[in-house]
């Protein structure tokens, strides 16, 4: 019987803690790290492209085509916006580690869970707070 290795989208191997494992070891630690600067890099190639899309300036007589060349151009640079923010956050996740703050609650400073940060390695907040959070934002917008 053969052993399969899973891994992550970014090919960074999963990480599996050892029984008895301190939360936010170093082993952990240098996990998420391999994650966070595998995705901010990805990130980074893909931003590389924008400025090609953006190029076709081509002369279109055709007024359909130029609507379509328009709103693919529009949907790029909407695209590239949120690959910029999400950027800045995998940029403060990377910050975070470095200060030894990664991991753990900025509200009320309880851990925030190795499951939880292995689907939201930029999450700020425990599930806990997060919740009362996205609650009280819903009830500023109604």
């Amino acid at each position: 019987m053969s052993v399969v290795t899973r891994k992550s989208v970014l090919g960074v191997p999963t990480y599996e803690p050892e029984d008895g494992e301190k939360y936010m070891s170093s082993n952990q630690q240098a996990y998420f790290h391999n994650v966070l600067v595998a995705w901010y890099n990805a990130l980074c190639s893909q931003t590389s492209d924008l400025k090609e899309v953006l190029q076709g300036n081509e002369n279109f007589i055709d007024e359909l085509d130029r609507a379509s060349q328009e709103e693919s151009q529009r949907m790029t640079l909407r695209s590239s916006d949120r690959r910029r923010k999400l950027q800045k956050k995998v940029s403060e996740a990377i910050a975070r580690l470095q200060q030894g703050e990664y991991g753990f609650c900025k509200t009320c400073g309880e851990s925030i869970g190795l499951s939880r940060l292995t689907v939201r390695p930029t999450a700020e907040q425990c599930i806990n707070c997060k919740t009362v959070s996205e609650i009280y934002e819903k009830r500023g917008q109604e």
